[in-house]
């Protein structure tokens, strides 16, 4: 089962305003995001984008938006934070950014030749309504490349258990609850997190078939990144259970 975050809710676009962005930025600055980015512009590099629509389900500060489009996509990006929405027309001031609900995407049904959704899972209270209109919007065959945090890495799983400890003891001292965030950060949006297996079940009931999968530091400086690259290092750590979760699927014929 997936595990429910405590204090787990319906995050509202007030939730997502000037400090998310802000904090994304300076992630993204640091470098702290470099793995995923690699990783992600990896699996983008073996999909036909050129001249081709692609949706951008969650556009957080639009850095994936801007990967789609500088790859010849037409890029159309959905997120319902204007703050987001913001962030990320200066940042892709070509794409067609739209604010809506993503359990309701304002698309026809077969309009789209590909979709990302990276980060969003681990947002939202009901996926199963995102995945659906995933599949209604993408035409058959199209790709889907998904990302989420990893339930299953093991410093996740050490972390967790100082969170659940310490907001289950009632008056839990501040230095101790200080001490859970330094810890585990986990971003306070999340609500929920999945095991590989879960999120691989979640894509064949909505009637997408995986293509491949890998798993790698959420958060890994330039070097760290590039060293886990290599032939052998991805030999290496074929199965490990890094941080966070990348998936491609196709829809069903």
């Amino acid at each position: 089962m997936p595990i429910e975050l405590a204090g787990a809710r319906r995050f509202g676009a007030d939730d997502y305003g000037a400090s998310f962005v802000a904090g994304q930025r300076a992630r993204y600055e640091r470098g702290l995001y470099e793995s995923r980015v690699r990783w992600t512009q990896r699996y983008l590099a073996g999909l036909a984008l050129e001249r081709r629509r692609w949706l951008d389900a969650g556009v957080g500060i639009g850095v994936f938006t801007r990967e789609l489009a500088q790859r010849g996509a037409e890029v159309i990006g959905i997120d319902f934070a204007p703050a987001v929405l913001s962030a990320a027309r200066a940042a892709v001031p070509s794409a067609a950014l739209l604010r809506a609900e993503l359990a309701h995407l304002p698309l026809r049904t077969a309009s789209c030749d590909g979709a990302l959704a990276l980060d969003v899972l681990e947002h939202l209270m009901e996926p199963r309504l995102l995945l659906a209109e995933l599949e209604r919007v993408l035409r058959p065959g199209a790709p889907l490349l998904l990302s989420t945090d990893n339930a299953r890495t093991p410093s996740r799983w050490r972390g967790l258990r100082r969170v659940l400890h310490a907001v289950r003891r009632r008056g839990a001292r501040q230095r101790e609850l200080e001490r859970v965030r330094r810890e585990f950060p986990a971003p306070s949006n999340h609500v929920r997190l999945y095991a590989p297996s879960e999120v691989l079940q979640l894509l064949a009931d909505a009637g997408f078939r995986v293509r491949r999968w890998d798993s790698f530091p959420r958060q890994a400086s330039a070097w760290v990144a590039r060293a886990l690259e290599s032939p052998l290092a991805t030999a290496l750590l074929r199965g490990w259970r890094g941080g966070e979760l990348l998936v491609l699927a196709e829809r069903g014929s």
